[in-house]
């Protein structure tokens, strides 16, 4: 352990530092090529225009690894105060490329006067006449093409300096914890006061700041360099490339919704009882918000164990977060009702004892613990989260059962007859005895609807991969996005016409799942049944989904039901299936 704190004491920045030089580099020479290319475009300004003759035109066209680019060469004379001239400077612009169709459109224009022996116009300069340009046309397209790369390379050089500078300060401080709280990693990430949580807003509106920026900044040239030949019958496969923008402006609006929610709601703390939160015993405290909120439908507070794991893709990596276990509570009642300044809301989760506690040594495998938050006022609906410390303490015990007398008062219960209902399980009297539970179709519309968007728009895209000329790139586009669109259509049927069905008789169990309800019946006779638990199927955004898992006494388990949106009601509905059984 030494050498590895010792390595964190003294962290080394010089290798970002000579890493990101090259961006910077690159990024000080596009801004230097601009400022050039602009005082040009202004000096010819108050050149004086004069007729000119064009003795030659040509239009050259380079290839390169992303197409074709071009460049006008002529050659002209002209006359100024009674002096012949003759000069080749066509505009104020250096070297050869494809934005938009301003060479093609220069050179047909020159060519046509060539031919037709028709006069032309100059720019000349009065203090050097030996000097003069054709044309002193302001490109914003091309400018704005090249302060993309004084964006995206200047930007990445600077957040990496940046990035290493604040990482190097941090790893200290950490280390510095680490010295003095040996044996109490829950001290390790945070200064005092230790028990006390900043939620993670402001942090999210700098990450969805730099994702639209860089993503927008990055699709940039799209709209130079594609949208303006998009309607070209040749060129329709380049519809596929208006994805990028499309989610350009998705991440733009997550950044404004960042934005609105941090300036409407401010950023909440989160006090802790004790610290950490116990494995096999409780996490509990208090959220503190800024402004006093008023939902109607209470708050909806989630402690959830996420495994954050960071992949490479062969372009990068990824990041991707998988909610791995998940306890909820509806709070509808505040600890201090009548403060009209902020909300006090009451936090108490019991944790089991086989859970996995928090974990950030390896940063590409992390076992991460939030508690999340959400209330539906106007506007944009207050929702927030908190990353807190979970571990296994000498006060951690596999027989834990949480008191649930604290939190009583607060939370909301409703009546056992509604609890299903709102979810949109109907409860069914079978003729013979017993009951009936169904899952009808459509339960989800709202992601049914999204989806069905969706599948056309991927549809759409595959129907001109089809129709492009064939290549190894496009073959296996058309593999993938074949499998992808096939996967979402099912998901699709699956979400407007799946259907599942439980029937509980005293002493059996039956189930039976698919498309409109078709699908393989299965039976348990009770005697078989060793137990019934909530199993985590699927993730829709931050909230897990259940099902009922039934597991025999031969070993296996066997999922029913369809998707429950919490721990709650799996547990709920479990308790009214095994009341079923042993009547």
């Amino acid at each position: 352990m030494t050498s590895n704190s010792d390595s964190k004491k003294s962290p080394k920045t010089g290798c970002i530092t000579l890493f990101s030089l090259p961006f910077i580099a690159a990024g000080i020479f596009s801004f230097y090529t601009i400022v050039t290319t602009v005082y040009a475009w202004y000096e010819v300004q108050s050149w004086e225009e004069t007729p000119v003759r064009i003795l030659e035109v040509e239009l050259i066209k380079k290839r390169n690894g992303d197409g074709s680019a071009y460049d006008v060469t002529a050659r002209y004379e002209y006359t100024y105060h009674g002096n012949e001239f003759s000069g080749e400077t066509v505009d104020c612009y250096k070297g050869s490329d494809n934005i938009g169709t301003y060479h093609q459109d220069v050179h047909a224009e020159l060519l046509s006067h060539k031919n037709s022996g028709q006069l032309f116009r100059c720019y000349v300069n009065p203090g050097d006449p030996s000097k003069a340009v054709l044309y002193r046309t302001f490109r914003f397209e091309l400018i704005g093409f090249t302060l993309v790369f004084v964006l995206l390379f200047g930007g990445v050089g600077i957040y990496l300096i940046t990035a290493a500078q604040i990482g190097k300060k941090r790893l200290q401080e950490e280390w510095e914890r680490r010295q003095q709280y040996p044996d109490e990693p829950w001290h390790w990430e945070k200064g005092p006061p230790f028990n006390r949580f900043t939620c993670t807003t402001k942090q999210k509106l700098y990450k969805a700041a730099f994702f639209a920026l860089f993503w927008n900044v990055m699709s940039a040239p799209i709209w130079f360099l594609v949208i303006p030949t998009l309607w070209e019958e040749e060129e329709k496969f380049k519809l596929l490339v208006l994805l990028f923008p499309i989610v350009g402006i998705g991440l733009a609006v997550w950044a404004a919704r960042c934005f609105i929610r941090l300036k409407k709601y401010g950023e909440s703390v989160f006090e802790m009882t004790s610290l950490p939160g116990v494995i096999g015993g409780p996490i509990g405290g208090v959220i503190y918000t800024q402004v006093k909120l008023r939902p109607e439908d209470g708050f909806r507070v989630s402690l959830n164990c996420i495994r954050k794991t960071i992949v490479n893709t062969g372009k990068g990596t990824s990041t991707q977060e998988r909610t791995i276990w998940q306890d909820t509570r509806i709070i509808s009642k505040e600890i201090q009702a009548n403060d009209q300044t902020r909300s006090v809301i009451p936090v108490l989760f019991g944790i089991p004892y086989d859970s996995l506690e928090t974990n950030r040594e390896n940063p590409r495998k992390q076992i991460l613990w939030r508690i999340q938050i959400e209330a539906a006022t106007p506007g944009v609906d207050y929702a927030t989260e908190f990353e807190v410390p979970v571990y296994k303490t000498a006060q951690s015990s596999p027989d834990f059962v949480l008191d649930e007398a604290p939190i009583a008062e607060f939370e909301f219960e409703p009546e056992p007859e509604t609890v299903l209902d709102d979810i949109g399980v109907r409860i069914e009297s079978l003729v013979a005895g017993g009951r009936r539970y169904v899952f009808p179709m459509a339960r989800h519309k709202l992601q049914a609807f999204i989806l069905t968007l969706f599948v056309p728009a991927l549809s759409t895209i595959l129907y001109y991969l089809f129709k492009a000329e064939s290549s190894f790139v496009i073959y296996i586009f058309r593999i993938v996005i074949s499998i992808f669109d096939w996967v979402l259509i099912y998901g699709m049927f699956d979400l407007w016409f799946g259907k599942s069905v439980i029937e509980t008789r005293s002493s059996r169990l039956a189930s039976q799942s698919g498309i409109f309800g078709i699908g393989r019946r299965r039976e348990f006779e009770l005697e078989d049944i060793q137990s019934i638990k909530p199993v985590a199927a699927s993730q829709m955004g931050k909230q897990l989904l259940y099902r009922l898992g039934v597991k025999t006494k031969d070993g296996r388990t066997y999922k029913i039901g369809r998707s429950l949106p919490s721990l709650q009601h799996a547990e709920f509905l479990i308790a009214e299936i095994e009341k079923d059984l042993l009547t």
